[in-house]
């Protein structure tokens, strides 16, 4: 996937949609194709009418078993929780308690289609003998032999591969008119613009075939969180938005968890983060389904750029279980008539979080003045991200670790990158001297700037010990703070979380001969010549 993702330039692949004026044949057109315009438009029409075809003997089938059920083994997403919230059986203070039922968090399961809905897959892939069977059809069948003798519109159709086009064919076909059927909630009757939807459905599914660059969302739902705001604008490229619920069915289609706790804490989420303007590069040998499916093959470092400065401004151990691509005009796979969705699972969860029983997983609320704060960090973030990415990095594993003894190591890294910078002394007094700046400035309610050499010392006395296999003792592991006693590998992280707040906001001094200065400054201006004891004035 890393080859083929990239940022869009010039030249969008759009698909044109137009009537052929003498035969009334709708036909699709290309600006930026993988085969000759002429074959393109051929290749369309006779999809187009094979499936309108097709649609229309659905419509009748649907009529023969009216009020029959339609079995298959297509599977829906099914609400797991929902019917919880308003029953009555359940105390009310229970319902308090949990936040599943508390934050009304969707989850999905993939069950049997809603007895209120069709089953459409069925009438293709059912149990029925008598169900419709697109290779029987004549215009089938010379399309098969027109794709056969033109080797181009072959290739694109099978990826490059040297097999028989049958089955891929007759699986196009079927996508288009279920698509087509669960999108009008289709019944006996054959609606009016049957030849408008479904031109509409071939123009969708043809542009994963004939385009050269296809695009897609990047969408990653923010786990173990809810938002007070639905959408936060951080760039024009980036975005969080409250997920639809349709979108959370879609999603549990795309991309489901075997391991039963893991399902529930990526189900927990309520927002998503939208990274706008990717695409792949739509070449043989290279499957879009093997890579959506591929974490690594997501822009990784740019998700937890965004992710950490969500975790900067509220301090949670927030996450997510899911990267998501959502196709911008074209599909492959679709789930009924729910929005596109392809997925891959990821773990960038802390592991406690998924040991957790789906009633005790805890959710925090991201306010609204924290949904501000964080459209305001990130944009000062980019401008001096490279200067930042290491420490912030290290920051991220700290919040998604277990153990405590790299905790405290990611932290100390993380300070040094920001603090450390030119001394050519010891780090830790270097480090202890400075950090006071970043609490005089930051105003942080939790931590005095007064104390704060004294913690940065116990701080790394702390990481020492841990490192060189040292005995620790309480008077190691704490740290006694405004009468509050605290765990020192806690401390650390709250240390590096505001020094990078800190120098986002103030990125003057990543340059450390400015923070040398400024607290030259200070001490000069605090010590006039009236202050200065005399023997007049002792």
């Amino acid at each position: 996937m890393n080859r083929g993702l990239k940022y869009p330039g010039f030249g969008w692949g759009v698909i044109c949609v137009e009537k052929n004026v003498d035969d009334d044949i709708v036909y699709c057109e290309v600006r930026k194709m993988l085969i000759e315009d002429n074959l393109a438009r051929e290749f369309a029409k006779k999809i187009y009418g094979l499936c309108v075809n097709v649609a229309k003997d659905a419509h009748s089938f649907i009529g023969t078993y009216e009020g029959k059920k339609i079995s298959s083994y297509y599977k829906y997403p099914i609400s797991s929780i929902e019917h919880f919230w308003d029953n009555p059986s359940i105390d009310d203070d229970l319902k308090s308690k949990v936040d599943f039922f508390k934050y009304k968090i969707p989850k999905f399961y993939m069950g049997e289609v809603p007895e209120n809905r069709i089953n459409y897959d069925a009438i293709f892939n059912g149990y029925q003998s008598d169900k419709i069977d697109i290779a029987s059809y004549s215009e089938y069948c010379e399309l098969k032999k027109w794709i056969e003798d033109n080797k181009e519109v072959l290739n694109i159709l099978m990826r490059g591969e040297d097999s028989d086009c049958g089955y891929t064919l007759k699986n196009l076909i079927k996508r288009c008119v279920v698509r087509y059927l669960f999108t009008i909630n289709a019944s006996k009757n054959v609606p009016d613009d049957l030849e408008e939807k479904m031109k509409d459905v071939v123009e969708v599914a043809l542009r994963y075939y004939l385009e050269e660059e296809l695009y897609i969302d990047i969408c990653i739902p923010v786990c173990l969180v809810v938002f007070e705001e639905e959408y936060i604008k951080l760039s024009e490229r980036v975005e969080i938005v409250k997920i639809s619920d349709e979108f959370q069915k879609a999603r549990q289609k795309a991309c489901t968890y075997e391991v039963v706790s893991e399902d529930w804490v990526a189900a927990c989420a309520t927002h998503m983060i939208v990274i706008h303007d990717f695409y792949y590069h739509n070449v043989d040998g290279f499957s879009i389904n093997a890579a959506t499916k591929d974490c690594n093959g997501y822009p990784l470092k740019e998700i937890d750029k965004i992710f950490g400065i969500i975790r900067l401004v509220t301090g949670y151990t927030l996450g997510y279980e899911q990267i998501l691509s959502r196709p911008i005009g074209w599909m492959d796979n679709a789930c009924g008539d729910l929005p596109i969705v392809y997925g891959a699972k990821a773990h960038a969860v802390n592991p406690k979080e998924t040991k957790k029983f789906w009633m005790h997983i805890s959710v925090s609320v991201i306010s609204k003045e924290q949904c501000m704060e964080i459209e305001k960090l990130y944009k000062a973030f980019v401008e001096c991200e490279d200067k930042i990415n290491f420490a912030l990095t290290r920051f991220n594993r700290c919040m998604l670790r277990d153990e405590i003894d790299d905790m405290s190591t990611d932290a100390c890294i993380g300070l040094e990158s920001l603090l450390a910078g030119g001394t050519k002394g010891e780090i830790t007094y270097t480090i202890s001297n400075r950090i006071p700046i970043v609490f005089a400035k930051n105003k942080v309610d939790k931590y005095s700037s007064l104390n704060s050499r004294t913690v940065m010392r116990k701080i790394y006395t702390f990481r020492s010990k841990i490192v060189h296999g040292g005995n620790l003792k309480d008077k190691d592991k704490y740290i006694e703070n405004g009468g509050e006693k605290m765990f020192v590998p806690y401390v650390a992280v709250d240390y590096l979380r505001y020094t990078l707040i800190f120098m986002i906001n103030n990125p003057q001094f990543l340059e450390p001969a400015k923070i040398d200065e400024y607290i030259d400054k200070a001490i000069s201006n605090n010590f006039e010549d009236s202050d200065v004891p005399t023997d007049e004035n002792p």
